[in-house]
């Protein structure tokens, strides 16, 4: 390793440790740059928290360009030769080929026109998107057939030529669709995922199945997207379409399976990465319930990922629900409080899940036996209020409701918090 790249990884370990504002004004001054090199790799263990935060980026060439393939990236860790998805590790190659198709005059009258305007102007980054995406599908499919690389970068831009070609309807389709998990689709988004079905048809079967993997991916809901692609007409036979959604189905369930295992084999895992997959595995599950007969997915993989993130989630609210406790009785700290009510309010979202993921009793189980230490945490501070230190009362009666439900917490306080106060 060298010097530079490992002053780079010693400068993204300390960026872990920023909060929110620090990282966006780091986030804002590496934007600034013309080409950020390796310094995106300083960006790229905060993906996921800057999606949550949705900093305003400004708009460039190579980032107008990316947008309708973006939601596919993933990191080279999490690829593998045959999916489709594009690993990160060839966005450059990509952006390279498909941008030396457009002519100098029009990539300058572009950069123009993108100057001072970031992400939030949807209308503008579309109406600039439809003079470059088009040209940048055809520039990748050409390249993909004729270019000498490695198979692996030929099926990235063969994938990203693909969603280029449906650059005018993909990016308003995403922006509107609702939050994860979600449960159903408005008439005007059904009719929007019809015609990307049809668009996507029409250049063929793999571009059929990379719409579909990426859907999936954003809606942890497949009959949602998989019962529209059945019904509509395409220039596709049914049962074509059908084998088409069975494999990304597949893949899919085959995805969460091994986000199971690396949380089961990883160190301690959050409750809160826990709670996350569990919602995906619920709603996974939940949809491909009303699979019909001729979907010829697996149905061992349903199955299996049931019994694999039961027993996580069994292990992870036993072992959560004991630190959480721990801590609780021994801390005073306000701050501490607030992130020991987020631990609980994500083991309640778990319990929620319990039914879905056969292990409502052992969930049910696991909160029984964590009552009785929880009441005498209760206790514990309502002695010590009575001694003079009424804060961490109420802190502690929050976290009890969240897990026990407020009828307990209700009785809990009349019997000691009621009495203390009017004393």
């Amino acid at each position: 390793m060298s010097g530079e790249d490992r002053l780079a990884e010693e400068i993204a370990a300390l960026a872990q440790e920023l909060d929110d504002d620090k990282l966006l004004r780091i986030l804002g001054l590496i934007d600034r740059l013309p080409e950020r090199g390796k310094l995106d790799r300083l960006v790229a263990p905060h993906r996921k928290r800057l999606a949550r935060l949705r900093p305003a980026r400004p708009l460039t060439l190579r980032r107008l360009l990316t947008v309708p393939f973006e939601a596919a990236l993933v990191s080279p860790e999490r690829w593998r030769p045959g999916d489709y998805r594009i690993p990160r590790s060839h966005l450059e190659a990509v952006q390279n080929t498909a941008l030396e198709g457009i002519s100098g005059e029009e990539r300058r009258d572009l950069e123009a026109a993108l100057k001072g305007h970031d992400f939030s102007e949807g209308e503008h980054v579309l109406e600039l998107g439809r003079r470059l995406w088009p040209r940048g599908a055809e520039v990748l499919a050409e390249a993909a057939e004729s270019c000498r690389v490695d198979a692996g970068l030929r099926a990235s831009m063969r994938l990203a030529g693909h969603l280029l070609f449906l650059g005018d309807r993909l990016p308003p389709f995403l922006w509107r669709l609702p939050p994860k998990p979600v449960r159903g689709l408005d008439p005007e988004l059904e009719q929007e995922l019809e015609a990307l079905y049809l668009a996507a048809a029409t250049r063929g079967r793999e571009a059929l199945m990379t719409l579909l993997d990426l859907l999936v991916e954003r809606c942890d809901s497949p009959m949602l997207l998989v019962a529209p692609l059945l019904a509509v007409e395409l220039p596709l036979p049914r049962r074509e379409r059908a084998t088409c959604a069975a494999v990304i189905v597949d893949r899919s369930l085959e995805e969460l399976h091994r986000r199971t295992r690396a949380l089961a084999g990883g160190t301690r895992p959050g409750i809160d990465e826990i709670a996350e997959l569990a919602l995906s595995v619920a709603a996974q599950l939940a949809s491909l319930s009303q699979a019909p007969a001729d979907l010829p997915f697996d149905r061992h993989l349903p199955r299996r990922l049931r019994r694999a993130s039961a027993e996580l989630v069994e292990k992870a609210v036993t072992e959560g629900l004991e630190e959480l406790f721990a801590e609780a009785c021994a801390t005073r700290d306000g701050d501490h409080f607030a992130v020991l009510e987020a631990q609980a309010r994500n083991i309640a979202r778990i319990r929620t899940l319990a039914p879905q993921l056969g292990v409502a009793s052992k969930v049910n189980y696991a909160l029984r036996r964590a009552e009785q230490r929880a009441c005498g945490c209760f206790e514990a501070a309502a002695r010590e209020m009575a001694a003079g230190d009424p804060g961490i009362l109420m802190d502690r009666l929050r976290i009890f409701e969240l897990l026990f439900g407020s009828p307990k917490a209700v009785a809990l306080w009349r019997k000691w918090g009621a009495r203390l106060m009017a004393a």
